[in-house]
């Protein structure tokens, strides 16, 4: 399996873009998305609806796990459908395929543990980062001994 794709952001940060120019021509058309979230669906909102209170506590919640995570308008399909497969997996009878699809909704967004490293976040380390500390503190340049 492939490295994940680094964002164009964070590439510039490195000065990738400094090193390669044509790097950078190749991302000059991507679109970029800055909007937020906004607010839940109306159908979660909606006080005829029985589900929506359990909907809106699932919003809720996923709102309070991805603070760290950058989660944009771009996101807002995903975030749905991750809130209403909660429900759905809290349920009696939630099928197998719910939870899996559930885990994959999650990892997308940075919210399962393997999933989190990958994502770039608000104030979160990358990868290079972390590495970057795991050879200081192998060298000992650190007060931290890794054995």
């Amino acid at each position: 399996m492939g490295r994940t794709r680094k964002t164009s952001a964070e590439l510039d940060r490195k000065g990738a873009f400094d090193k390669n120019p044509q790097r950078a021509r190749e991302r000059a058309l991507e679109p970029v998305v800055t909007g937020p979230l906004g607010p839940p669906p109306s159908s979660f909102t909606n006080p005829n609806s029985p589900t929506s209170r359990e909907h809106l506590e699932a919003w809720n919640e996923l709102l309070e796990e991805t603070k760290e995570v950058l989660i944009t308008s771009a996101d807002r399909g995903h975030f749905e459908m991750t809130a209403r497969l909660r429900v759905r997996c809290r349920r009696p009878g939630a099928s197998t395929g719910d939870f899996a699809q559930l885990n994959k909704y999650q990892s997308q967004l940075g919210l399962n543990p393997a999933s989190r490293s990958l994502v770039n976040g608000n104030g979160v380390k990358t990868t290079e980062e972390e590495e970057d500390e795991w050879q200081q503190a192998a060298d000992g340049s650190t007060g931290i001994r890794v054995q």
